[in-house]
């Protein structure tokens, strides 16, 4: 993705939580699993709002908009912490990173939280799309893949891993991956359609193939 414009609200992570290390006993280290932004990371995520020069409306809420993210990562934090054996808080921090454009930082807290959460399908699931949005496919498909390993009968796990085939013109795969989203639902309109934009674009390759063959003959 396009680096954000200059002025661009900032992280809403510490440099101290970043590097923090999770090896404190197993509440802690679920703790060190999910952003916890520190008074001075708070203070930056609010600094547009110190600033002396006027803003236009938009900037403003711009701003609004990157203040109610970090206090709603804040906030989950606090949840994560109060309940080490709860995963949503996690997924929800990752959620927000991503629509704050910060799709790294998303997969630095997933990771840390896999680290003490290894099976948990829907952790690698979350972390295939923050994979996604930095175009990162092998490793975006190598997270859909472990998602669908630990639990095989969530169709969005396959779903999401036949679009990232499809990206990849992997086209095979992703047929078979979409297939297997309509075995577990049938009903999955978007399936069939993904499933039909391959299938034509693997037998517009094969004839593309044929000609070129048939024009070193």
């Amino acid at each position: 993705p396009k680096a954000m414009a200059a002025g661009r609200p900032q992280s809403c992570v510490s440099p101290e939580a970043a590097g923090s290390p999770a090896s404190r006993g197993h509440s802690a280290a679920i703790s060190s699993a999910v952003a916890r932004p520190t008074a001075p990371m708070l203070a930056s995520c609010s600094s547009s709002r110190a600033r002396s020069r006027p803003r236009s409306v938009s900037g403003t809420a711009a701003s609004r908009s990157s203040a109610s993210r970090c206090e709603a990562i804040r906030a989950y934090g606090r949840a994560a912490r109060r309940d080490t054996t709860d995963l949503e808080p996690a997924q929800r921090i990752a959620r927000l990173f991503r629509a704050h454009k910060r799709p790294f930082l998303a997969r630095r807290n997933l990771r840390r939280a896999l680290l003490h959460h290894p099976d948990a399908a829907v952790l690698h699931g979350t972390l295939g799309y923050a994979y996604v949005d930095d175009e990162q496919y092998p490793k975006a498909v190598a997270s859909f893949r472990r998602a669908i390993e630990l639990d095989p009968e969530e169709p969005e796990y396959h779903f999401n891993a036949g679009r990232t085939h499809k990206k990849r013109k992997e086209y095979a795969e992703a047929q078979a991956m979409f297939m297997e989203v309509l075995r577990l639902a049938p009903a999955n309109t978007e399936a069939y359609k993904q499933l039909a934009a391959v299938s034509a674009l693997s037998l517009a390759g094969d004839v593309l193939k044929i000609k070129l063959s048939n024009q070193l003959l």
